[in-house]
């Protein structure tokens, strides 16, 4: 019997884990705007600007959560909730690292995604007004007519403006936010 409760247990924490990450601060509340490429299409639905984000990972049935902050604390962190949809081909194979992705203001300011898995510190909680995040990084190998969504992360001034965010794996495609 304790054979099965093992897998069991651990789909229950990964199930907890996916429900906890579709907390209040962490799930899509707008539409900023949508851009199809040759391949794919990208979406993104609001990007928020944080003191600090949250996320967590499980390991043999036991959660460990993280905390990413601004290496300045002149600077702020901006999460891009973002849909990558592949449209037309078969399949295709990413790796998402800090060069796929960019945020950018009105005045044409490159902002670069932080990688949320080296820039981290160990959290023993999470605060109760915070939701967790799931990371649009890594490999991905995305099926025709499926997708990823997720949370993308920048460093930026605190008073930053986005209008758009530009995504340069596979293909390039820039996504303008609606005013």
């Amino acid at each position: 019997m304790k054979r099965t409760l093992g897998p069991l247990f651990t789909l229950l924490i990964a199930v907890a884990l996916t429900v906890t990450a579709c907390g209040d601060d962490s799930k899509p509340k707008g539409f900023l705007g949508v851009q199809r490429g040759n391949n794919m299409s990208l979406t993104v639905y609001e990007v928020t600007l944080k003191d600090a984000v949250y996320y967590g990972e499980t390991k043999d049935g036991v959660a460990t959560y993280y905390k990413v902050r601004p290496s300045d604390p002149e600077k702020k962190l901006a999460v891009a909730s973002i849909t990558l949809r592949n449209d037309k081909s078969t399949r295709l194979v990413m790796n998402v690292d800090d060069k796929s992705y960019r945020l950018l203001d009105k005045a044409g300011a490159e902002y670069l995604s932080v990688d949320p898995f080296k820039n981290r510190e160990l959290s023993p909680s999470v605060p109760n007004n915070e939701g967790l995040y799931t990371w649009v990084w890594g490999q991905f190998d995305i099926q025709k007519e499926f997708g990823v969504t997720g949370w993308a992360l920048f460093e930026v001034p605190k008073d930053l403006k986005p209008t758009q965010l530009r995504w340069d794996t596979v293909e390039t495609i820039f996504v303008r936010f609606e005013e």
